[in-house]
């Protein structure tokens, strides 16, 4: 989650909590909660794999779809890791 909100995040100039916050409305389903009438966006620790999976999906299709970027897969950052880092340390994005 956190390489695609940091490919994300480079791209776009958006922090990380910014970039949940947008990503949140996107997918309120899952990433949103009320309580006493208040509504408020839940933490990625509390989501499922299904729902991590979801959100993953959503953040890779509008890249592309919005943006033209492609967020690598699990597997292509597995074989890419250290140069996507890299990348990602050069934009000012720790992950």
């Amino acid at each position: 989650l956190h390489v695609c909100l940091g490919m994300f995040c480079a791209e776009t100039g958006y922090t990380i909590e910014e970039s949940k916050e947008l990503f949140s409305r996107q997918l309120p389903e899952i990433m949103r909660y009320e309580k006493m009438g208040e509504n408020f966006r839940r933490s990625t620790t509390t989501l499922d794999k299904a729902e991590m999976g979801k959100l993953i999906d959503l953040i890779r299709e509008m890249s592309l779809d919005q943006l033209g970027l492609y967020i690598p897969t699990s597997e292509e950052y597995i074989q890419n890791r250290f140069a996507i880092e890299r990348q990602l340390e050069a934009a000012g994005i720790h992950i």
